[in-house]
């Protein structure tokens, strides 16, 4: 018995550890998020993270990819799709070039 309660529980803690973390980026002052550039998150994420990228009037800088990685932000076409966002501040991002196979470019 106690051999399959341990069983249950190490399954339960790699399920745990499984899933990939959402990393918030915002570099507006007096916002608290994990990040304030693009690349300090980008090296901080595991494989298959994702990086979030919150509103802001400054552009965030350039990022370099060098493992599978989800980036998200607020969206395009904000001004003609009203009501889908808090606010229809843009963010915007510098480059983004990507490296080595691990980093894969989806949509």
């Amino acid at each position: 018995m106690k051999e399959l309660l341990s069983l249950c529980m190490l399954t339960f803690l790699i399920g745990q550890l499984s899933f990939a973390q959402i990393w918030r980026v915002n570099n507006v002052t007096g916002v608290s998020a994990g990040f304030l550039t693009a690349q300090e998150a980008s090296i901080a994420a595991a494989d298959g993270g994702t990086i979030h990228f919150e509103l802001s009037s400054s552009s965030y800088d350039d990022l370099l990819l060098s493992k599978q990685l989800y980036i998200i932000s607020t969206g395009n076409f904000l001004l003609q799709n009203p009501g889908f966002q808090q606010s229809i501040t843009p963010g915007f991002l510098g480059n983004i070039k990507i490296y080595d196979t691990g980093a894969k470019r989806g949509f």
